[in-house]
């Protein structure tokens, strides 16, 4: 948001109108002021290297406080930290403003605006509000009401209860001697079992477990004998 060469004057005969106390100057000082949002006006070099990092500042500076004006000048004037790349007007009470802040911000929200570098947000009346109070009622009234036996028979799965007769009937399964091969035919698949039949007893096991048994080998390991006759070689000692 580079402010037009034509308000340059304009800029910097408000900005040295402004009281020295109410003016913070240095990027650490400034960024420190715009993370607790305690700034009205923000102004940035627009020589500023690099300029995404710009970019996040003033994103950052929104998000703490949106109403924060942030405009990119050339220059800052000579009285006012000619050396710094940033500068920040503190945020005040609204009686404690003095009249020359009060103008510079001024200045600076007619000119965002002009430049489309912030929108005005639309003023809401009273009467746009009113159908947003009855819908909350209307909420409140059905949330009241009770609930239907159909509304809370949806919240469970009912089961049917088994009859006597249904009990008592006897089920299908396969045979004990069908179930080790498969048949194409249904009275051979399919027979009546008894429910005292429905579940196969295990089948006592009719071979014996036999444990497995072997020899222990042992194993040697063959020593191999060295030369008896070896006889080592000292290293002579060096006589001077």
């Amino acid at each position: 948001p580079r402010i037009p060469d034509s308000e340059v004057k304009r800029y910097t005969r408000l900005l040295q109108s402004v009281e020295r106390k109410h003016i913070v100057s240095g990027c650490n000082g400034v960024i420190r002021l715009l993370q607790n949002g305690h700034v009205s006006a923000c102004f940035i070099l627009s020589s500023f290297n690099p300029q995404m990092f710009a970019k996040l500042i003033i994103q950052m500076a929104r998000k703490h406080n949106p109403s924060v004006l942030v405009l990119a000048v050339p220059v800052f004037p000579i009285d006012c930290c000619r050396n710094s790349t940033f500068l920040a007007v503190t945020k005040l009470k609204e009686n404690e403003q003095s009249e020359a802040v009060q103008a510079l911000v001024n200045w600076m929200k007619d000119l965002s605006l002009r430049n489309g570098f912030i929108t005005e947000q639309p003023k809401t009346d009273g009467s746009l509000k009113k159908p947003e109070k009855s819908l909350s009622k209307e909420k409140k009234s059905t949330a009241n009401v009770p609930m239907t036996d159909e509304e809370v028979a949806k919240f469970y799965i009912f089961e049917p209860v088994d009859n006597d007769a249904d009990k008592s009937q006897t089920r299908t399964r396969a045979a004990l001697g069908t179930e080790n091969f498969i048949s194409l035919s249904v009275k051979d698949s399919n027979v009546v079992v008894s429910n005292d039949n429905d579940q196969q007893p295990n089948e006592p096991r009719t071979k014996k477990f036999k444990p497995f048994r072997s020899t222990y080998i042992p194993l040697t390991v063959n020593r191999v004998q060295g030369n008896p006759n070896r006889v080592e070689h000292k290293k002579k000692r060096r006589t001077q």
